[in-house]
């Protein structure tokens, strides 16, 4: 499934905020979150709260408090809990959002590893993206890196977020013509389209069934991989009717793309989809 697209006008706020943010009380790569928090009077613990949520910024007593989860798969300082962490701070600094719970509405309980299902999640991912990854400083890691997924998972290193999330950045903001698709344990999907790819007519994804992904093709051998493994990244040819609606197999449309597909351990597989003729066009 698509990832709820707020409008642009929006998008670029939310970045301008979390930069405005992220100049103000860090500058540096790695975001010093719980910095921020503190200088805001935010106080901030992180526990194991199980099932319940992975992140939760509750108003009580004229105070904002911060609970970010252990549980669930993210100890304290991991890429997951730091974008859980700078997801409730997006809630805080956002005016509507914090307004909101000034005003005595519940708090909203986050779960960083689903896509966000309405705007308000929406909008504090988006905010959580900028913060930890800010447009010009992911723009410049960039340019210091290889090309494709492999930069991608430099990048995430770079700036400790995870790997997801370092896609999702790249088709926002990298100016390349390219898709990713998350392919989760237990085949639930959600993908991601630039920008640029979308202007070339590839909008769109249809409904993805995993059994009919080849098992020789870059995925289906990224799948077949441990799940305790990070890695290799499998590469082959493919073509835009395999992944794109609206595109007729064998038509002018129907392009080449390059599809490279990693293992992320038990967190699933990531495929990332650059057409050969555009992407050559911009070397």
């Amino acid at each position: 499934m698509a990832l709820i697209e707020l409008p642009l006008e929006r998008q670029l706020f939310l970045s301008e905020l979390a930069e405005e943010v992220w100049r103000a009380h860090s500058g540096e790569r790695q975001v010093f979150l719980d910095g921020i928090a503190e200088s805001e009077g935010v106080t901030l613990s992180c526990g194991d709260y199980g099932e319940a949520f992975d992140g939760l910024l509750e108003h009580k007593s004229g105070a904002f408090h911060i609970y970010c989860n252990t549980a669930r798969g993210q100890p304290y300082n991991s890429p997951r809990a730091r974008f859980t962490i700078a997801h409730e701070l997006g809630h805080f600094f956002i005016d509507e959002h914090r307004n909101a719970l000034l005003a005595g509405k519940p708090p909203h309980f986050s779960f960083t590893d689903q896509p966000a299902d309405n705007p308000v999640e929406a909008e504090a991912n988006h905010f959580a993206a900028s913060l930890l990854m800010p447009t010009t400083e992911y723009r410049k890691a960039l340019l210091e890196t290889r090309p494709g997924l492999s930069g991608i998972i430099d990048t995430a290193s770079t700036f400790n977020v995870s790997v997801q999330s370092s896609a999702l950045r790249f088709t926002a903001i990298s100016r390349r013509p390219c898709a990713i698709v998350m392919i989760k344990e237990g085949g639930k999907i959600w993908w991601d389209i630039s920008p640029e790819l979308k202007l070339a007519g590839y909008q769109w994804m249809p409904r993805l069934n995993v059994a009919n992904i080849p098992v020789d093709s870059a995925t289906g051998l990224a799948m077949q991989d441990s799940t305790f493994s990070f890695g290799p990244i499998h590469q082959n040819g493919t073509v835009a009717s395999a992944w794109f609606g609206g595109i007729l197999k064998g038509s002018r449309r129907d392009e080449t793309f390059i599809e490279s597909a990693v293992r992320l351990r038990s967190r699933g597989v990531l495929v990332m989809l650059e057409p050969c003729s555009l992407r050559t066009r911009l070397n």
